[in-house]
């Protein structure tokens, strides 16, 4: 085979047996079945793409927090930039509130086609090769690709940037009708009449409820540390954006929580949904260029990546609803003027608007947040470029965010570390809303396997949010124990997720139970947790289980599996082999107490009081 002949098959589907005679590597991002398959079919070694991957994470990482910011400092031709011209006099830049600032791993592929390109590059360069055959490849990964390399098409997965555009606008005026319809409803709604130190910022009725039993507000963020503020004589109240999951009564607790959408006019909702001036200014810099030569990187432009994205967020809902919460937080704040305003959504663009309306008030409101959730060094969503974003270098634009952070561990430190924050703004309290977490640990201590041989050994596999990434996990562990009798699988769905009709599980009714149980029950009757991510893997490793982890393709969330080495498997026979293993010794590999307690100090707090004591010291 001559050296031009020479390709790289980067496949998304089945590859056909040409490939196998074309190409010097082929790699796969195909799922775990499909893609065990493929490897007993080719007389190539199949590169795959969730294992080869994990050499380019961190390189990924910084490349995405860098194109971010770097997109926000393009320059128009009076030397302007784009979130300078994104500035209203007096306030924070709109361009903070743009989605693709947000970088939501979750729900923005960004990233993840990041990690894939970075990874096709990397399997070139050990191949030698600068031909590429792409075969079922996202538009965006082909266009980026095709800036440095020969490419070859095979069944390009287009996208219709003009569809997604209009359903941006059509998400823009759903929110619109949404917002006035609830202005105008809790505007007949009393106010509370008195002042408060601390406001818990939140949203009625899914994080801050009331609960028709007990007669009180349940907090699943705050926990109790409301009653112990009020136990230290700091009284606290809620600004609480009115967003309920389901219907919900808001005339309870009249004196604790404000509706911010109470304190807008409708003019004012108006004129932020009608405002197109972000739309055109973005339009304008990327018809001059100025976006696209921001993206070149190691001669690759990765501009595809984000011009979509970049429009469509002129045009959702995301900056007006950046713009009323913002003017609403600072009507709230000018009006019961708290010392302190705590917020559990850290850099997020809700969290951001509340930050600057706090500070619009001039009534010396400092801004605080304590930490929501795990991280891992890839949930990108809480990364910030510690210079260019956190400081607001070259152009003075920095984004919202925090004065303090109490922090879940140790670990999150080192993370908000590298976004710009310095040591003595975060605190590693714990957070409230993982309380359990820190009572199982010194109450219960840990749990032992059953005894016994002849009992079958139960898998637990506790499902995430992510729908591809869970069903490549159930797909995975039902192939790898086909014929194990010896196994029996307990899948746990995510609470916001619930798959058990879906049909890639259905095929395997047979083969698996779909849990009912409490938590804590199934935790305790698992013998090992099989998860990509989930905290449930967290309680079953404080519980003193053994957790494995499924690679994921894309980003891999896991802050359990960042601090600790556990057992962590991208192709079903060596989770198989692993399997086999485990079944003659299955009390092999359950964490020591050393471990269990470094875990807990890594993730949540190695102290003996409540978390939200601990808090409440911070506080006051």
């Amino acid at each position: 085979m001559a050296a031009g002949q020479r390709s790289v098959w980067v496949c998304w589907r089945e590859p056909p047996r040409q490939a196998f005679v074309t190409s010097a590597a082929i790699l796969s991002f195909l799922p775990p079945i499909q893609e065990e398959a493929l490897a007993v079919r080719s007389p190539h070694t199949v590169v795959r793409a969730r294992v080869a991957s994990q050499g380019v994470r961190t390189t990924a990482r910084r490349l995405y927090v860098h194109l971010v910011a770097r997109l926000g400092l393009a320059t128009d031709r009076d030397g302007q930039t784009l979130r300078q011209r994104l500035t209203v006099p007096g306030h924070a830049s709109r361009w903070w509130f743009h989605p693709v600032t947000f970088k939501d791993c979750e729900v923005d592929p960004t990233f993840n086609d990041l990690i894939a390109i970075l990874t096709i590059c990397a399997t070139a360069a050990q191949a030698r090769c600068d031909r590429l055959i792409l075969d079922g490849a996202p538009a965006r990964i082909v266009a980026v690709l095709k800036t440095r390399f020969h490419v070859v098409e095979r069944s390009q997965r287009r996208s219709h940037g003009w569809v997604d555009m209009i359903r941006a606008i059509a998400t823009r005026l759903r929110y619109g009708a949404r917002l006035l319809r609830d202005c105008r409803r809790l505007r007949r709604r009393s106010l509370p009449g008195r002042s408060f130190q601390v406001a818990l910022c939140g949203f009625w009725s899914w994080s801050v409820r009331w609960d028709q039993t007990t007669g009180k507000l349940v907090d699943k963020y705050f926990g109790q540390l409301p009653t112990e503020l009020r136990s230290q004589q700091i009284s606290c109240g809620w600004l609480a954006w009115y967003d309920p999951h389901q219907a919900q009564p808001t005339s309870q607790a009249t004196d604790q929580v404000v509706m911010l959408q109470s304190l807008l006019r409708w003019q004012e909702v108006c004129t932020a949904l009608m405002d197109l001036r972000p739309w055109w200014i973005v339009r304008q810099f990327h018809q001059s260029g100025a976006l696209r030569a921001a993206c070149w990187r190691d001669g690759l432009n990765y501009y595809p990546l984000f011009s979509d994205k970049l429009i469509q967020g002129t045009l959702d809902s995301s900056l007006p609803h950046g713009g009323v919460v913002a003017l609403a937080t600072q009507r709230a704040c000018q009006r019961y003027r708290p010392t302190l305003m705590l917020s559990f959504l850290e850099h997020f663009p809700h969290a951001r608007a509340c930050y600057e309306g706090a500070q619009r008030a001039a009534v010396g409101t400092t801004s605080w947040a304590v930490q929501h959730a795990s991280y891992s060094h890839e949930k990108t969503f809480l990364l910030l470029h510690p210079t260019l974003e956190f400081q607001g270098r070259p152009d003075g634009v920095a984004v919202p965010h925090p004065a303090m952070v109490c922090t879940m561990g140790t670990w999150a430190q080192r993370v908000l570390r590298t976004c710009g924050y310095s040591r003595q703004q975060l605190v590693p309290t714990g957070t409230p809303r993982y309380e359990y977490l820190r009572a199982i640990a010194l109450t219960r201590g840990p749990v032992s396997l059953a005894a016994g041989g002849a009992r079958p050994l139960e898998i637990l596999v506790a499902l995430g949010f992510d729908l591809a990434t869970e069903l490549e996990l159930v797909d995975a562990v039902c192939a790898a124990t086909d014929g194990m009798a010896q196994i029996r699988i307990r899948l746990r769905p995510h609470p916001l997720q619930p798959i058990s009709r879906h049909p890639a599980i259905t095929k395997w009714n047979e083969r698996i139970t779909i849990s009912q149980a409490p938590l804590d029950d199934d935790v305790r009757a698992a013998d090992l947790v099989l998860f990509t991510y989930s905290t449930v893997a967290e309680e079953a490793f404080v519980l003193g289980k053994p957790v494995w982890q499924w690679l994921p393709t894309g980003f891999n969330s896991a802050a359990l599996a960042a601090v600790m080495a556990i057992p962590r498997f991208g192709s079903i026979g060596e989770l198989r082999t692993a399997l086999e293993r485990w079944c003659q010794h299955p009390h092999q590999g359950m964490p020591s107490p050393a471990e269990r307690a470094y875990m807990r100090e890594q993730l949540f707090s190695a102290g003996t009081r409540t978390v939200a004591a601990a808090v409440a010291d911070v506080l006051v």
